[in-house]
């Protein structure tokens, strides 16, 4: 008899990414759930440690530095650039009501991809029930 499993798949952001077999835990357990996990973006301050994951992940976008910046971001304050306000108690203030559901992030990036001189953590998102022209 032949089961046919279909696994959802997601994608992962691994930090630190080769610190001592954090990421086979998580791929195992996610396969209990039925998930594939991806790696689809890892970062690592390691030159080495980064060369072996582009062997090994080479459909991975793979960083060569410092997760500590990943991880930093998260403590600043969050500026809107699109004039959308934020009240003091950190839900979104939307004029017509409508919620935003992220169907994927496609890309994470951390510098200064604008040239703006404001270093910071970028993400490109598809937003569920949207088309592809429309990601942000």
């Amino acid at each position: 008899m032949e089961v046919n499993e279909q696994k959802q798949e997601k994608k992962l952001l691994d930090l630190y990414s080769y610190c001592g077999g954090m990421y086979i835990g998580m791929c195992i357990g996610a396969d209990v759930c039925c998930v594939k996990l991806v790696t689809k973006w890892t970062v690592d301050l390691n030159r080495y440690a980064c060369d072996s994951l582009k062997v090994n992940h080479p459909k991975s976008d793979v960083r060569n530095e410092s997760a500590e910046d990943f991880l930093l971001v998260g403590d600043e304050d969050v500026e809107d650039d699109d004039d959308s306000a934020v009240d003091d108690g950190g839900s979104y203030d939307n004029d017509e009501g409508e919620y935003f559901e992220v169907e994927e992030i496609l890309e994470v990036s951390y510098g200064d991809p604008k040239e703006i001189k404001k270093v910071d953590l970028y993400l490109k998102v598809h937003w569920k029930g949207y088309d592809l022209d429309e990601d942000t």
